[in-house]
């Protein structure tokens, strides 16, 4: 549903400028942007693959995942070999974003100011993960795990923003619960019910961040059929709960996009990133046939 690479490429190319701006989340010091958030530079929804899934999900049951493939294998080139004062180019550079600059002495992998790389392993997993749905005493059983992702039990979130506390997506079919990926035929009566995630820290943390009521969350139901996607109903605040009525046999999924103004005191000099409306949770679909 969402892969951190060909957004990163995509969004190298069109905010080529904006990514530049990484040369502040590389400066060491409390007074400068979370470095984990130098992510919103160039976070933005890839279209396709949304659609592709919709695309398929009204024939036949499909799972859903986010991959951030992350290979911690991005280097910068050395274009300024010769240092910052080489070239004109590498001199008009170093004075506007003297940490990229310098990284472009020697090439390599940019060092974010947590001392860590803006690709590495531990950042890509706090960007996004696939929460999976596993029965309470098995939460660390890897086969437990594997079959719940196989099965369409899990959504995928970006906890960069915070951890999605209590989000949750499900059906009552002529009185059963239908999870999500599961499917369900022939039934007269099919409500879903959705209940808005609450933002709240993650396990590591946000730093400066300790208000997230402030964070402006949509919460949409997306119908999926042969003859394409819509959504149909929102909700607008935390913690909302939703009920709809299953009209026509389709996939329903539940799209959580939020607008992350609560993150605006860790952006020092970046406020306008907490303005923007970012994706949040994308989960798995209810088949109804």
């Amino acid at each position: 549903m969402f892969n951190i690479h060909p957004m990163l490429m995509d969004a190298i190319g069109a905010k080529f400028q904006q990514f530049l701006s990484v040369d502040r989340f590389m400066t060491p010091g409390n007074d400068n942007p979370a470095p984990d958030l130098a992510f919103l530079l160039l976070f933005a929804p890839i279209k396709n693959d949304p659609l592709k899934f919709d695309a398929v999900a009204p024939y036949i049951r499909i799972t859903n995942v986010g991959a951030t493939d992350i290979h911690r294998n991005v280097e910068l080139p050395s274009m300024c070999p010769g240092g910052v004062d080489s070239t004109d180019t590498c001199k008009k550079l170093a004075a506007k974003y003297p940490n990229l600059a310098q990284n472009l002495v020697t090439g390599g992998a940019a060092i974010l100011s947590d001392g860590d790389r803006f690709d590495s392993y531990a950042r890509g997993f706090r960007w996004m993960a696939n929460r999976t749905l596993v029965k309470q005493d098995a939460t660390s059983e890897p086969e437990e795990i594997r079959q719940a992702i196989g099965h369409g039990r899990s959504y995928l979130a970006f906890d960069l923003l915070g951890a999605p506390e209590g989000f949750d997506f499900f059906a009552l079919a002529d009185g059963q619960v239908v999870e999500q990926g599961q499917e369900v035929t022939g039934a007269l009566d099919v409500t879903l019910y959705v209940h808005a995630p609450t933002l709240v820290a993650p396990p590591w943390g946000l730093p400066h961040v300790t208000d997230f009521s402030n964070a402006q969350v949509e919460t949409r139901l997306i119908r999926a059929t042969a003859d394409g996607s819509t959504q149909v109903v929102a909700v607008t605040s935390q913690g909302a709960s939703l009920e709809w009525k299953a009209d026509q046999a389709a996939a329903w999924r539940v799209e959580v996009w939020v607008t992350p103004r609560h993150l605006a005191p860790a952006l020092n000099g970046f406020e306008d990133l907490a303005e923007q409306a970012y994706p949040y949770v994308y989960s798995n679909a209810v088949f109804v046939r």
